[in-house]
C-alpha cells in the first residue's frame, strides 16, 4: 500500500462495512473525492461516506447497491462497474439466504444484471433471471404483507410481447394480478397491459400465429 494510503484515514460507511481496502485500491484518490461528494443519502451531507461513525442493519450488497444509484449516467458508466462488482464478489463470499434473496443478493440489486443483459440481447439469461427475480419478490411479499415489486413482471412482459409471445406475457401478468400490491401507478398500468395481451393472444390463436 503506497504511502498516501497509509496516510488516508477512512471511516463512516465504507469503514463500517469493512470496505477500506476495496475503497482504497478500486478507486483512485480523484475518483474518491467525487464519490464522497455525491454521496448524499437521505438529505444528510456530503461525507458520511467516509468520515464518522454510525452502526446499521442493513446488508453491505444492499448499502453498495444504494451507492452504485447515484453513478448511473453515462460518464460514471466505469465507477458503477467496479461498484456494482463488488456487489457480485460479496454475493459470493458472504451470501444472505431467505425470502427476497437470490444467489446470495436481495432482488432489488440486480437491476443492473438485468439491463445488461437487455443490452447484450441475451434474452433467454434474461427471462431465466428475471423468473427467479419474481420468485423471490414473491417470496418476500409472503414474509413481511408489503406486496410484490412489479417492475420484473413489466420487464418479462415487455421481453414477450417483443418476441411475440402473448401467451407467456398473459400468464405473468395474471401471476402479477393474484399478488398483494404495493400502492403506485404501476399495479394499474400492467392490468390495462393485461386486457390489451389478452386480446393479442386471442388473436394470435385465431390467426395461428401468423
Amino acid at each position: 500500500m503506497g504511502l498516501w494510503h497509509r496516510r488516508e484515514k477512512v471511516g463512516g460507511r465504507i469503514a463500517y462495512y469493512e470496505l477500506t481496502e476495496w475503497w482504497l485500491s478500486a478507486f483512485s484518490s480523484l475518483e474518491r473525492q467525487e464519490i464522497d461528494r455525491r454521496y448524499k443519502p437521505m438529505g444528510l451531507s456530503a461525507g458520511t461516506l467516509t468520515r464518522g461513525s454510525l452502526s446499521s442493519s442493513q446488508p453491505v450488497t444492499e448499502f453498495l447497491h444504494g451507492l452504485e444509484s447515484w453513478f448511473e449516467g453515462k460518464e460514471d458508466a466505469d465507477i458503477q462497474e467496479r461498484i456494482h462488482k463488488k456487489i457480485k464478489d460479496l454475493a459470493q463470499t458472504v451470501p444472505i439466504v431467505g425470502p427476497g434473496y437470490y444467489q446470495g443478493r436481495h432482488f432489488t440489486t440486480f437491476v443492473e444484471d438485468v439491463e445488461s443483459l437487455k443490452r447484450g440481447a441475451k434474452t433467454e439469461e434474461l427471462e431465466t433471471l428475471l423468473l427467479h427475480l419474481v420468485e423471490a419478490t414473491e417470496a418476500e411479499s409472503r414474509k413481511d404483507g408489503q406486496g410484490v415489486a412489479p417492475w420484473y413482471y413489466e420487464e418479462l412482459a415487455m421481453l414477450y410481447r417483443g418476441q411475440k409471445k402473448y401467451g407467456s406475457e398473459v400468464s405473468i401478468l395474471e401471476r402479477f394480478a393474484r399478488q398483494k400490491h404495493a400502492p403506485g401507478v404501476t399495479p394499474p398500468k400492467l392490468m390495462e397491459r393485461l386486457e390489451r395481451a389478452r386480446v393479442l393472444a386471442n388473436k394470435d390463436r385465431r390467426t395461428g400465429g401468423l
